[in-house]
């Protein structure tokens, strides 16, 4: 179901420097389930796999700098599950917020995309073999170019809810739900699906 007014929420823009966001569109009584969001994509931590994607990295050369930790295994997870979805699904991933590439290329966490995606390029161009023969091989088949890489680990940067088993889900719709440092609102995730209260 889409955001729309007859249930009672609606995307709406709010203009600069907020953007797009969920808002009420009629009264909630306290306890009422205002939005109940599945999530688009979703990762978990396998360590397995998180020890096949550290190879892969060694291998063909991928460490992006964030803070001073490596953030590119946790790109590289959230890429995987990408390139695992059918095209409606990058889709919405792709209509998420993300930070503007140009206007904010020193922000710590677009510098840390950016440098993610050139080196995954980079890979492609130069260590294709390797890379194709790696865990990282969806992402040499589905081959994205550097920009849409940047933007979808920064969707989910700017989008991602944490999940109990230690990885993330995005939301097409939960990712609009401001907060409150104040806790007025809960959520809750029966079965990965969110209900906000």
């Amino acid at each position: 179901m889409q955001a729309g007014d007859d249930d009672g929420v609606a995307k709406r823009y709010l203009g600069p420097p907020y953007g797009n966001a969920l808002v009420a569109t009629r009264d909630f009584a306290p306890g009422d389930v205002v939005l109940r969001d599945a999530p688009l994509l979703a990762t978990t931590e396998d360590s397995q796999l998180l020890d096949r994607i550290y190879d892969a990295h060694d291998a063909v050369g991928i460490r992006a700098d964030l803070l001073g930790k490596d953030a590119s295994v946790d790109f590289s997870l959230q890429m995987l599950q990408y390139a695992a979805a059918d095209d409606l699904t990058r889709s919405k991933l792709r209509s998420l917020f993300t930070p503007d590439l140009r206007s904010c290329a020193d922000e710590p966490y677009v510098r840390a995309a950016t440098q993610y995606a050139a080196q995954l390029g980079s890979a492609a161009r130069h260590a294709p073999g390797d890379l194709a023969a790696s865990a990282l091989a969806p992402l040499a088949r589905l081959a994205p170019r550097p920009d849409e890489v940047a933007r979808v680990v920064l969707a989910w940067v700017c989008n991602c809810y944490s999940t109990v088993d230690g990885g993330g889900a995005l939301y097409e719709r939960g990712s609009l739900v401001n907060h409150c440092c104040e806790g007025n609102t809960r959520y809750g995730a029966p079965q990965w699906g969110r209900d906000y209260r």
